[in-house]
């Protein structure tokens, strides 16, 4: 008999897309699994989207206020009944073999992973690859635990109940970034097994910071640089490429002291980056704008 598949859907206003997500798994190849949907505080129609989808496996489970995706995924954690644990945000989808083949790869490899993740296809201006056809398939190796190459994101991972209840819970202090924080910790505890066929599709909106506030986005990054900053140098460019997102955002809210902190770390880190010198210099460009000019601040 298959094995029950707990998949966990976090969800925030995002009505029209949840029901694409959910209709993903209802067609899936693999039949035993329970759907458990946590509505974090949504203010849109969720529930009666929810309510019209006929499905027994279905749970819906609705949080008081908009606590964030990590308190979400607890939440659901909390409810899962499952031999693996599946994550599926709300605005992405499954292809119809995804559970049935990750599944399926815990019965045949030596050791035993934790987790194993696939590629996915990533959807926004264009549709690409999260990882490129070059890499293999295998193991990660515990040196690169913050890879440049390997990408990894919620969508495409299926966990066992033993690694969840090992690692434990997402960390609520981050509202962002808080998946790559639950990678590693798993990969410090478990094989990890990189499948590399795309097996999903992850949308990709233009948000510059991930859909959270300014302050929790930088709260998150600081956190993360002091918890995990000597693993990170294991991969320059992967650091690199850290400091120059955090960087560029800052910059948009003209935190020019951070900002040029961060930008002049990607540099340091990866190199001569023509991306972070453009940065550069259009900060110090803002910087002596404002200096000259305060009654338009932030209008150069």
């Amino acid at each position: 008999m298959e094995k029950l598949v707990s998949v966990l859907i976090p969800t925030y206003n995002r009505a029209p897309m949840l029901k694409r997500a959910v209709a993903s798994l209802v067609k899936q190849k693999y039949k035993n699994i329970e759907i458990i949907i946590v509505d974090d505080g949504s203010e849109d129609d969720t529930e009666r989207v929810i309510g019209e989808i006929n499905d027994p496996r279905i749970q819906y489970i609705k949080s008081e206020g908009n606590n964030g995706v990590s308190f979400a995924r607890n939440l659901g954690l909390r409810r899962a009944t499952g031999q693996y644990i599946a994550f599926l945000d709300s605005d992405d989808v499954f292809l119809l073999s995804k559970i049935q083949e990750q599944v399926g790869l815990f019965d045949i490899l030596t050791p035993r992973p934790g987790m194993i993740f696939t590629n996915y296809w990533e959807i926004g201006e264009d549709k690409h690859l999260a990882v490129r056809d070059g890499v293999a398939s295998g193991f990660i190796g515990t040196v690169n635990k913050f890879s440049s190459e390997v990408k990894s994101g919620p969508t495409g991972w299926i966990i066992t109940k033993e690694c969840c209840a090992s690692v434990g819970f997402f960390d609520e202090d981050l509202r962002t970034l808080e998946d790559l924080d639950y990678f590693v910790r798993i990969l410090n505890e478990f094989p990890v097994y990189f499948f590399n066929k795309p097996l999903a599709e992850k949308y990709v909106h233009g948000c510059s910071l991930g859909g959270v506030s300014n302050e929790f986005a930088q709260a998150t990054r600081e956190k993360l640089l002091s918890k995990w900053l000597p693993e990170m140098k294991s991969d320059k460019k992967f650091l690199s490429d850290f400091y120059y997102v955090a960087g560029k955002d800052l910059l948009k809210t003209l935190n020019f002291k951070k900002s040029s902190e961060y930008l002049w770390s990607s540099l340091y880190f990866g190199g001569f980056n023509i991306r972070a010198f453009r940065k550069l210099l259009k900060l110090y460009l803002i910087w002596l704008c404002n200096l000259l000019l305060p009654a338009k601040s932030g209008k150069c």
